[in-house]
């Protein structure tokens, strides 16, 4: 299209036009050509028309010539430098966008609140606390403060910095919450993780007079997963539907994501199945959810049906499933999946090796272990040190069995992680490599880590393995009075496999009564111990107790059958064994 001419002059009310008409179709083609036409009439550097046709040509796909014009022009406007900056955030290219300031500066160019909000959406990007920190003592000196745009983007910015003291005081001081101020508040609270922080925010809008909007509901959703709140989960599910966002896809995988969160996988399901677009967030929503909760072969099924709708497969999703199996301890099909992941040319990334490496723990394969380790170091991911990588690696090799790569990896960077030290731990205890876990433990405590249940399971394991029973006993009233740590149903498990390989069955009984009365692996141990030592007293007791736990277990009716047998019992064997044999007749028919 021509550029209208009027006396031998370009027309400029004319070409303005036609930019605001390139800027509102946001065609590419005809903005080169608009741009090339005023280029050949020199009019391209008109100081008004200019600061308009760079925004024209960055919002039209032609950053490079935007930029370049930019730089032929005379005198650059707030409007040609905030476009540029926004034209470099929007393609990924953050810090030059956040370079330019500066320059803009330096122009003698004042910013406005448009140029603000997109310097600090970079910041966010980059998160760069200490340049958005800079940013916002502008804004505040320029009195921007109470501008809504900029107020919500600083919220946002201090939340993917963890700086969340500052993101509530924004918040706080904003004049004007307006909903969108809200979805940033919610939105960051969910992200990191703060679930219980983001829901309380429900009753700030509803007091406020505000209703949730779609994107709302979604931050709220995921709050509800992350403290598994299924109530509150249930009730946003039926306010969703009041309000009609039952339609909106994001709602409808939030609501997919949030239910397999919460272990509730029916109704997971339930809720993908009525969604009107099953797209690849929800398949992975729920695949992931089957996989979180050990049901890999479940997760396997879905993801097969999912490669037969030709649907493309995400890292999230391989991952997600090889999880499911390390779950379930099929470390073979996890390390299948993996080599078939790569052959269709999706490389892992960090959270596939952790799943893979979890998966060979699982396998105890040396051999496949090292294989994947010497992978991991060759990848692009290139963290081996990395804390969460490191610490698997430790327990790996330490499950494994190769306790000298579990010390080298460890000793490669010192840490106070208590993971990465309670791997190592764990797996000279499950050797019976007692000197080297109190020798780790006594390193601890001068380096002044506090342990946790896993340390204490780790030294109450090596005393079980080295029959120490007053040390052990000793640690395990330590944790109470001197670590401040409760006894899971594991520690209490340890010491009784403490004492009943000492033979001390009275003090297993007197334990077990005492605190972990219906603790079925606990009764279980004590029952074993009582066939070693021949204790038919404590062995009756441990017998009727597994019974009126009603949990239905052949081999504790073959224990105590035995029991009865090296007694010479054997009309009290004849009943037991004829009590397990009802039994498996009566499963047998339950089958059938």
């Amino acid at each position: 299209m021509a550029i209208a001419v009027a006396e031998g002059m370009w027309a400029v009310e004319a070409c303005f036009e036609i930019v605001q008409e390139c800027r509102r179709s946001k065609d590419g083609r005809r903005a080169r050509a608009t741009h090339l036409q005023l280029c050949n009439t020199g009019l391209e550097a008109h100081p008004a028309l200019g600061n308009h046709l760079v925004p024209m040509l960055v919002e039209c796909d032609a950053l490079p010539l935007g930029h370049q014009l930019f730089h032929r022009l005379c005198r650059r406007n707030e409007h040609s430098w905030t476009s540029l900056m926004h034209g470099y955030v929007e393609s990924g290219d953050y810090q030059l966008a956040l370079d330019l300031f500066p320059a803009m500066q330096r122009d003698r160019v004042p910013p406005g609140g448009h140029t603000y909000a997109t310097l600090l959406k970079a910041c966010t990007k980059l998160k760069d606390l200490h340049h958005g920190q800079e940013l916002h003592a502008l804004v505040v000196s320029e009195m921007l403060e109470s501008d809504s745009v900029i107020g919500n983007n600083l919220i946002t910015l201090y939340f993917k910095c963890e700086s969340l003291v500052d993101a509530r005081a924004v918040f706080e001081e904003l004049p004007v919450r307006t909903i969108v101020s809200w979805n940033a508040l919610v939105g960051g609270y969910a992200e990191v993780g703060l679930g219980k922080e983001a829901l309380e925010c429900l009753e700030g809008m509803q007091r406020q007079g505000l209703s949730p909007d779609e994107f709302t509901y979604v931050s709220f959703l995921k709050a509800c997963g992350i403290v598994s709140m299924v109530e509150k989960g249930q009730e946003l599910h039926a306010r969703v539907v009041e309000q009609g966002y039952e339609g909106d896809n994001f709602v409808g995988n939030a609501l997919v994501d949030m239910y397999a969160n919460c272990g509730l996988l029916i109704e997971a399901h339930g809720t993908f199945e009525q969604l009107w677009v099953q797209d690849l967030v929800s398949w992975t929503a729920l695949i992931v959810g089957y996989a979180e909760q050990g049901e890999g072969l479940k997760a396997h099924k879905l993801f097969e049906e999912l490669q037969s709708k030709g649907l493309p497969l995400d890292i999230v999703l391989w991952s997600g499933v090889m999880l499911g199996y390390a779950k379930e301890g099929r470390g073979d099909a996890a390390f299948t999946l993996f080599g078939r992941m790569q052959e269709q040319g999706i490389l892992p990334n960090r959270v596939t090796f952790l799943n893979i490496l979890k998966a060979c723990s699982q396998m105890s394969s040396n051999s496949i272990g090292n294989r994947i380790y010497s992978q991991l170091i060759n990848s692009c991911v290139n963290e081996p040190t990395e804390s969460t990588i490191h610490n698997t690696l430790v327990d790996m090799c330490g499950k494994c069995g190769n306790l000298s790569q579990a010390r080298d990896l460890f000793d490669m960077t010192p840490t106070s992680n208590i993971v990465r030290w309670n791997a190592l731990m764990m797996a000279y205890a499950r050797q019976g490599n007692m000197e080297e876990v109190f020798e780790l433990f006594e390193k601890m405590k001068e380096k002044h880590i506090r342990p946790d249940e896993v340390t204490l399971l780790s030294l109450l394991t090596a005393c079980c393995h080295a029959g120490l029973v007053s040390k052990g006993l000793m640690l395990f009233e330590a944790m109470n009075t001197e670590f401040s740590l409760h006894p899971s149903f594991n520690h209490f498990n340890c010491m009784l496999d403490l004492l009943g390989r000492a033979g001390q069955l009275h003090e297993a009984v007197l334990m077990l009564r005492r605190s972990f009365s219906s603790d079925f692996v606990g009764w279980c141990i004590l029952l074993t111990a009582c066939r070693k030592w021949g204790d038919v007293v404590a062995g009756k007791e441990a017998f009727a107790s597994i019974l009126k736990l009603n949990i239905e277990h052949v081999t504790a009716y073959i224990e105590m059958s035995y029991i009865y047998s090296d007694a010479n019992m054997w009309e009290e064997a004849k009943k037991v064994d004829a009590m397990r044999l009802r039994l498996q007749e009566g499963c047998r028919e339950l089958a059938v």
